[in-house]
């Protein structure tokens, strides 16, 4: 778990910390709110491939560990989430 240590990991952190927090606030404007926030979450994700090159560059390993473990989990939990509506 050295990747912990890198500043890397502490980058890409932040940055799915922004997301994830941006997701949940959009996902409370009406007619957004259809949406969820874990999807808003995953398109601010993508959408992060916008960002300065430099900062991609200085976070693409700790993007990489992140994605790796976060993003399956996020798509997991979108599944169950949808697997419990239709069963309601």
């Amino acid at each position: 778990m050295s990747i912990m240590k890198t500043k890397s990991f502490w980058l890409a952190t932040i940055m799915t910390l922004i997301c994830s927090v941006a997701g949940i606030l959009l996902a409370k404007l009406p007619y957004v709110n259809l949406i969820g926030a874990l999807v808003l979450a995953l398109l601010l994700g993508i959408a992060m491939q916008l960002a300065p090159d430099g900062l991609r560059t200085e976070a693409k390993a700790g993007v990489g560990f992140i994605s790796n473990k976060f993003l399956r989990l996020g798509i997991i939990l979108l599944g169950f989430r949808l697997n419990l509506e239709a069963a309601c």
